[in-house]
């Protein structure tokens, strides 16, 4: 049995005793109408009905987002054209469920956009996409440090430790982690005393050395060795502490094999690139706090950066890493250290409204006319009542 209100933006109702309240719109009230009316409509057709009603409920809300009853699932949109693929049931979720809660979703589809963009895009880069950005991670150390000094349960540290994996900027980037050693060294060449004429290479400290503190009576280090900080994150050298040597990348206009701090860094054309989503080989390496946290120690920095999904190579199997083109380092985490400027991800790639459709339309195909795609759904369903 079939009962419904109209209300003035929404209709409330029940489906043999099951709730329901969905947008009001000329559609849905002409089916509610003619289904009451026939008295004879199948509630799981109804209830089918006003599930799809919600989907488009959802999409309704944002210009750039279409729900295609044709195929039951979510796409970009803009011009009256859809993108080929679909999104991934896993971002739809997490669409949902941030509308459900009145969160902006538009940060996840600008980086879905991006995506498309990507020259190496496929179904298993999307499938692999969502997994990562949706992953969590928990930091177990913190929860139990939080436990001892705040007296609190387990459940309530584990859930004020829990952090999203990989975050999503407002312009569509990811917030990704690299670890990184700390160069506090030099190569100079510098004048042979035994041998006027030649030179030979030298290894010395970058910075002024502090020496450690020891206790006066028994020798034992109180605090050890360390060095004066540079004066700005942007002066420190940072090269991979995973793997100690590789492929050459640019840091800025400088190709070598560290990381600095406000540049942009990419792989030189004729890098080696793993294309495929297995573990190791070529490309920039970085990922979200459970990539990072077998690696962190106090020797060593974590840098955190940007990436544009459209330059992702492609993804690790396992251990939420990935591949990249070009990352951008825009601060280190554990270094207290100022920075000289401020790098904002606006500023890394400026989202304006031209930019964002720009970006859009590219990840649209023209292929697919939505009027031609819903006209014939439409049309079918006069005969299909199972639709």
């Amino acid at each position: 049995m079939l009962n419904f209100r109209k209300l003035e933006n929404t209709i409330t109702g029940a489906v043999n005793g099951k709730p329901f309240n969905i947008t009001r719109t000329p559609e849905a009230v002409a089916f509610l109408e003619n289904a009451r009316a026939a008295g004879d409509v199948p509630d799981a057709d109804i209830l089918a009905y006003i599930e799809k009603s919600r989907l488009g409920e959802v999409a309704g809300t944002n210009k750039y987002l279409i729900f295609s009853p044709v195929t039951n699932e979510y796409f970009l949109t803009i011009d009256g054209f859809r993108s080929k693929h679909a999104i991934p049931t896993s971002l739809v979720t997490l669409i949902e469920d941030s509308h459900e809660k009145d969160i902006d979703f538009m940060p996840v589809l600008k980086a879905w956009a991006r995506l498309l963009t990507n020259p190496r895009y496929t179904t298993e880069m999307g499938e692999f996409f969502a997994t990562y950005i949706q992953t969590t991670f928990t930091d177990v150390r913190a929860a139990g440090a939080l436990m001892e000094s705040d007296d609190i349960s387990e459940e309530i540290a584990l859930a004020m430790c829990t952090y999203q994996d990989i975050s999503i900027s407002q312009e569509g980037l990811l917030v990704t982690y690299k670890v990184a050693d700390i160069v506090d060294w030099e190569y100079l060449m510098v004048k042979d005393k035994e041998e006027d004429d030649s030179y030979k290479r030298v290894m010395k400290k970058r910075y002024k050395v502090i020496p450690a503190v020891i206790d006066s009576v028994s020798g034992a280090v109180v605090t050890p060795e360390s060095y004066e900080k540079p004066d700005h994150l942007e002066d420190y050298l940072f090269p991979p502490s995973i793997m100690k040597s590789g492929d050459k990348f640019y840091s800025g206009q400088k190709l070598g094999y560290v990381y600095e701090v406000g540049k942009m860094q990419h792989l030189p054309k004729k890098a080696l690139r793993n294309l495929r989503h297995t573990f190791g080989g070529g490309g920039l390496y970085t990922g979200g706090l459970t990539y990072i946290n077998c690696y962190t120690s106090d020797t060593r920095a974590t840098l955190v950066c940007f990436v544009n999904p459209g330059d992702i190579i492609s993804f690790q199997s396992e251990g939420q890493a990935f591949r990249t083109d070009a990352i951008f380092p825009n601060n280190v985490w554990d270094l207290d250290v100022p920075l000289k400027g401020v790098y904002h991800s606006s500023d890394y790639d400026a989202m304006s409204t031209e930019r964002l459709e720009g970006i859009i339309a590219d990840a649209v195909s023209e292929d697919i006319d939505l009027a031609k795609e819903q006209g014939t759904y439409a049309g079918a369903g006069d005969n299909d009542t199972n639709d």
